[in-house]
């Protein structure tokens, strides 16, 4: 989306944005630059898009930049020309303004068609309202709308078509030039999270990098993240009772840690009633504890609904080849007698959800006395 090259002292590096914080931190150190937060390094090129050569020859804050690079990574259609054109007629250079240009464009209505007043009509609302109604293209009030746009004489012809400026949409200011404005650009997060100090607010995309938590918490002014209100906003998961728990660790535990826990969820395939049911065998309620869990969540079986042994040894005996036996013995099988052996051979312990235990060789302590749990995926 955006090229550039940055200098720092003697040293060059080209960096392709959007980026993840590790690969723009990796291009940084090439060229020995500090590690500040954040990051306004001179940029000696704009490679491409042209259009931003402005850029070059200046100090620029590179998360800006990059934050710059998702929203137009984001649009659709005409509008990366919409934006040009639209920066152009208003004489923006700055990043501030280039953001909240970005969030701005149902202004700035670009016509590259003339032949068709109904379709022209039909652009327009769509650009300044977002919709307009599905099977209505013979409508004439499009048409009318499309006329009475083309003979206001307020078009203003550029590279890419006619320019109209609606003075009727206010430009909305939604980057204060400090904390950047809500915008979910990666859609695999499964939490949102809201951070506020003195009055400004970030959000935080769970799961995420940890310097990008370091730099939201930067740019809110604060001096570290124990500082910050952090309210869990959103779990993109239909599950109340994991919105409920999340919402409490992070209220009082780190968001450092919850952040790997979202994480470790999601690596889990987020087997959330497996986890929970993990959970309560292992007696943690804590992220830190339930994080090594989900990391380790293969090495544990759930028999959902299993109400005793009986039911623990015919699961076995079904679904386990190390347990399968011929169908002509099966009636003589005392399933009872065989379950009460495989929960005292494998840690079995009866949950609210059914019985939980674990592979052979592996304790519970084995998992939670390590940092991040085994990682064994989910299973």
């Amino acid at each position: 989306m955006i090229k550039v090259t940055v200098q720092y002292n003697d040293h060059l590096v080209d960096i392709h944005f959007p980026c993840s914080e590790t690969t723009l931190r990796s291009a940084l150190m090439e060229i020995h630059a500090a590690d500040d937060n954040p990051p306004e390094l001179f940029i000696t090129d704009v490679i491409f898009p042209e259009e931003l050569d402005h850029l070059k020859d200046r100090f620029v804050n590179l998360d800006e930049l990059n934050y710059l690079a998702k929203r137009m990574e984001s649009f659709f259609g005409t509008e990366e020309e919409q934006f040009y054109e639209a920066m152009k007629q208003e004489g923006f250079t700055e990043l501030k303004d280039l953001i909240n240009l970005s969030f701005n464009l149902n202004k700035y209505c670009l016509i590259q068609n003339i032949g068709n007043m109904g379709k022209i009509g039909q652009e327009y609302l769509l650009n300044r309202d977002g919709s307009i109604p599905a099977n209505d293209d013979a409508n004439p009030k499009y048409a009318e709308i499309g006329r009475r746009l083309m003979q206001s004489g307020t078009g203003i012809v550029t590279e890419h078509g006619i320019l109209f400026v609606d003075e009727d949409v206010q430009f909305q200011e939604l980057y204060d030039g400090q904390v950047f404005p809500p915008y979910l650009y990666d859609s695999s997060i499964l939490c949102t999270a809201k951070a506020e100090y003195h009055g400004k607010v970030e959000y935080l995309y769970l799961p995420c990098e940890r310097a990008a938590i370091d730099k939201s918490i930067g740019r809110l002014g604060a001096p570290d993240a124990e500082s910050v209100s952090i309210i869990l906003d959103d779990f993109m998961v239909d599950n109340p009772e994991w919105m409920r728990r999340l919402r409490e660790m992070t209220s009082s535990e780190s968001i450092y840690d919850i952040n790997d826990l979202v994480g470790a969820i999601s690596n889990a395939d987020m087997q959330l009633d497996k986890l929970t049911a993990v959970a309560e065998y292992a007696g943690v309620e804590d992220a830190k504890s339930i994080t090594a869990l989900a990391n380790s969540l293969g090495l544990f079986t759930l028999i959902e609904d299993a109400e005793d042994h009986e039911d623990v040894g015919k699961h076995f005996v079904e679904h386990d080849p190390d347990y399968g036996v011929p169908e002509t013995v099966v009636d003589f099988i005392d399933y009872d007698m065989l379950g009460e052996h495989i929960a005292d051979e494998l840690n079995g312990l009866f949950v609210s959800s059914g019985f939980v235990c674990m592979e052979s060789g592996y304790s519970i302590s084995d998992v939670l006395d390590t940092d991040q749990g085994i990682h064994m995926g989910g299973m």
